[in-house]
C-alpha cells in the first residue's frame, strides 16, 4: 500500500478541479451492464486518491453472465483498468493468469435491475509511485462467443467493449516505482541453471524439471524459425498465430523469442507450487522470473496444446523484460482469430506466443 497523506502544494485552479472531478461518479453501458466508477469516500478522507468504489448493474430485463475474472468483485486478477498520469499509462504489475476454457464455476449473473458494488484499491494491481492528476477507468472486451459456458436460458454478454467514464484523482506518489531484476545481468552465467522451488513435492520437481526441458526446446525451436525467417518470408506456421506480417511485427516477436529463449536458457527460474487456484499459471510481470503454477498445470500434458511447457512460454512471455505480452483472449480458436482479425494485438497476446511454439498440430 502506497501512502498519500502528503500535503502537496497546488494551483487553487487544479485543486478545484480534482474535488470537482473526485465528486462525480461516472458509467457507461453495454449488453445490458452500466458500471459506476466513483472515489472510495471512507479511504478518500484518508487521501488514497487510487480508492475507488466500483458499481456494475444489470440495466436489462434478462439476467447476465460475465466472467468472474473480469470484474474486480473476487480480487483483481486481469488488466481491468486503464490508469494513466500525465498523459501516460501507468504498469498494470497485477497477475497475468493462464486460464483454460470458462467452467459454470468461473461465471456470476447479475439478475435484471440487480447491482453489486465492491471497494478497491487501484494501488494494488497499478504503479501508482509518480505525483499527479490520475486518469482512472473500467475497460475491457466482455466474454468471447465461443467460450464453452452452460448458458441456459439467459442472456450473455459476447464480445462487448464496456467502459466507464474516466475519473480524475489526485495522487501523491510514492516516488518509487516497482523494480525488477536484469534481464541479461552482467557476469558468467551456467547454461540451464537448475530451478528454484517454493512449496513443490519431490514428484512436482520432478514433472517441472521436464516441462522446463521441454520448454527450453520450444524456445529454441520458436527462436531459430525467426532467426532463418524476414517478414517477407514467413509460412503458414507465422500467419496461422500472428496473422499477416510486418517488419515492425515481425521483429516484436522476434526479440519476444530472442529473450524468451535466453531466459529459459541462462535463468535461474524459481517455481511456487503453493496455488490452489483452477487456473494454470500466473505471473506477476514486474516481478521476474517466478512462476506460480496452478492445478491445471499438473493435469496438462508436458508437451503439445496447453502443456506444461508450452505454458512456461506463455507466462515468460508475461515478463515486462521478456515480451509484456497480455491475455487479450485464451484458447486456439480465439488465439487463431485475433491473428486474422488482429495481427498487431496476436504479437501481444500470450496464448499465441504459446500455441506457436507448441506447434500442435507441426506447421511449417
Amino acid at each position: 500500500m502506497i501512502q498519500r497523506n502528503s500535503a502537496t502544494v497546488r494551483s487553487l485552479g487544479t485543486l478545484v478541479l480534482s474535488i470537482a472531478t473526485a465528486l462525480v461518479a461516472t458509467s457507461a453501458q453495454a449488453a445490458g451492464l452500466s458500471v459506476v466508477m466513483a472515489p472510495s469516500m471512507d479511504k478518500a478522507r484518508q487521501d488514497i486518491g487510487s480508492a475507488v468504489t466500483f458499481t456494475m448493474r444489470n440495466e436489462s430485463n434478462e439476467s447476465v453472465s460475465i466472467l468472474k475474472w473480469q470484474t474486480p468483485f473476487f480480487g483483481i486478477e486481469h488488466d481491468l483498468f486503464d490508469v494513466n498520469v500525465g498523459g501516460m499509462d501507468a504498469d498494470y504489475n497485477g497477475r497475468w493468469i493462464k486460464r483454460g476454457a470458462p467452467t459454470k464455476d468461473d461465471w456470476m449473473t447479475l439478475q435484471p435491475g440487480e447491482a453489486k458494488s465492491v471497494e478497491i484499491d487501484l494501488s494494488e494491481a497499478y504503479d501508482f509511485s509518480a505525483t499527479g492528476q490520475y486518469q482512472m477507468k473500467y475497460a475491457i472486451d466482455l466474454a468471447q462467443s465461443d467460450d464453452t459456458h452452460d448458458r441456459g436460458s439467459h442472456h450473455d454478454v459476447q464480445s462487448k467493449r464496456i467502459e466507464s467514464f474516466p475519473i480524475l484523482r489526485w495522487v501523491d506518489g510514492s516516488g518509487t516505482p516497482n523494480n525488477y531484476e536484469e534481464v541479461f545481468p552482467i557476469g558468467m552465467k551456467a547454461l540451464n541453471p537448475t530451478p528454484a522451488f517454493e512449496s513443490c513435492s519431490t514428484s512436482r520437481q520432478t514433472s517441472i524439471k521436464t516441462a522446463l526441458t521441454s520448454a527450453r526446446s520450444y524456445g529454441v525451436n520458436s527462436d531459430n524459425y525467426f532467426s532463418s525467417k524476414t517478414y517477407s518470408t514467413v509460412t503458414t506456421r507465422y500467419k496461422t498465430w500472428f496473422g499477416a506480417a510486418s517488419s515492425s511485427r515481425f521483429s516484436s516477436a522476434k526479440g519476444h523469442y530472442d529473450r524468451i529463449e535466453y531466459a529459459l536458457s541462462n535463468t535461474k527460474l524459481t517455481f511456487n507450487c503453493g496455488c490452489t487456484s483452477s487456473a494454470y499459471a500466473y505471473v506477476y510481470p514486474t516481478q521476474p522470473y517466478r512462476v506460480y503454477l496452478c492445478n491445471a498445470f499438473w493435469s496438462a500434458p508436458n508437451t503439445g496444446t496447453d502443456s506444461r511447457a508450452g505454458t512456461m512460454i506463455h507466462e515468460l512471455s508475461h515478463f515486462d523484460v521478456l515480451g509484456n505480452t497480455d491475455d487479450i483472449v485464451y484458447g486456439k480458436t480465439g488465439a487463431k482469430n485475433l491473428a486474422i482479425s488482429n495481427p498487431a494485438s496476436a504479437v501481444k497476446n500470450a496464448d499465441n506466443h504459446e500455441y506457436f511454439s507448441e506447434n500442435t498440430p507441426a506447421q511449417n
